[in-house]
């Protein structure tokens, strides 16, 4: 006998979100078809993915599906994009960053700047204290415990090199410079040491899973630790492109690059031993994200392309929006955000 979908989707919520939002799942003896599109449109808001894209003239592009982007623009460009503790950021030139509990409104933050003016290229979030990560020849790194509004300085970067990349993994913040240094932060980010990864020059973009980070860079430099830097194998997918950013989903971990024109596209199965390349048919690529079962990349010209087979060339899908280049792109599950209310499509 089949069930009926209000019967799967109460039992469903009944197992899996009672504890999540107690007293807010169907009851047992729901009936009639509010109670399916109730349901409906209680698991599409609670796993679907919210996919944030930043960039060029302060565009923000926003979906949850990875193919339907709308757009808005804040005061100045953005370099990076992140989530953490149930916010999403962006932060970028003159010193500024912004906070947005859903994606499409943002409150902007105090000024980053405590001394001289940077460009911010990196910002995440660690139980609730922000790093951001600034421009080349300054190197700043700025830490806030107060949710953005005030900041306080860390340590420059190694050489004062431009902070590429920041992320969380498992609880730990790393991070990457154009230097070639891997950074590993302490338990509240008031500090941190850093190492260079075998054959590092320098590194842009960075991703975890399951206790292996892979860090990639210009040159076609890709390396991987399973042991937080300790011990590093490292390759070189493609000298003549630029490895401008990495995600992990669905067993991959996927970085993307440009020969300064042509997107490119490496695909790993085995945890970051190994990759495929593939050639979607887009200009230059800035970063890619994973949410929602799908891998959506983000570039210039307003270059917005998603695929579930990432090492299959002709799976891409075109769906850019715009004109301006998108420098970054996050993907965030919408449970883990603050103030959003979304129904069933």
């Amino acid at each position: 006998m089949i069930m009926s979908l209000r019967t799967k989707i109460a039992g469903l919520l009944l197992v899996m979100a009672t504890p999540l939002y107690s007293g807010a799942c169907l009851a047992r003896d729901c009936v009639g078809p509010a109670c399916d599109t109730l349901g409906l449109a209680f698991l599409y808001s609670y796993f679907v993915d919210t996919f944030v894209a930043v960039g060029q003239n302060g565009a923000v592009r926003t979906s949850y599906d990875g193919r339907t982007w709308t757009t808005r623009n804040l005061a100045v460009q953005l370099q990076a994009a992140s989530h953490g503790n149930g916010l999403l950021y962006a932060s970028g030139l003159t010193d500024t960053a912004y906070v947005s509990a859903n994606g499409q409104s943002w409150t902007q933050l105090a000024s980053l700047n405590t001394g001289t003016s940077d460009t911010y290229f990196s910002i995440a979030s660690l139980n609730g204290i922000l790093v951001a990560g600034g421009s080349a020849g300054s190197g700043q790194v700025r830490r806030s415990s107060d949710g953005g509004q005030s900041w306080t300085n860390l340590t420059n970067s190694p050489a004062s090199s431009e902070v590429g990349d920041l992320e969380v993994g498992d609880g730990v913040l790393r991070g990457v410079t154009g230097g070639g240094h891997f950074l590993q932060f302490n338990s509240d980010a008031s500090s941190y040491s850093f190492l260079t990864p075998t054959g590092a020059t320098a590194l842009t973009a960075l991703a975890y899973e399951s206790g292996v980070w892979v860090v990639c860079g210009p040159g076609g430099y890709v390396a991987r630790t399973a042991d937080d830097g300790a011990t590093w194998s490292n390759q070189i997918l493609n000298a003549t492109h630029a490895l401008e950013g990495v995600a992990y989903g669905n067993g991959r971990f996927v970085v993307a690059g440009h020969d300064g024109t042509n997107t490119q596209v490496w695909t790993s199965t085995d945890g970051g031993f190994t990759f495929a390349q593939s050639s979607p048919p887009f200009g230059r690529t800035r970063g890619i994200a994973y949410g929602g079962g799908v891998f959506v990349i983000a570039g210039n010209g307003g270059l917005l392309a998603y695929s579930a087979t990432p090492e299959v060339s002709g799976s891409w899908v075109d769906v850019s929006t715009g004109s301006d280049h998108s420098f970054d792109i996050v993907a965030a599950l919408q449970s883990e955000l603050q103030g959003i209310v979304r129904t069933a499509p």
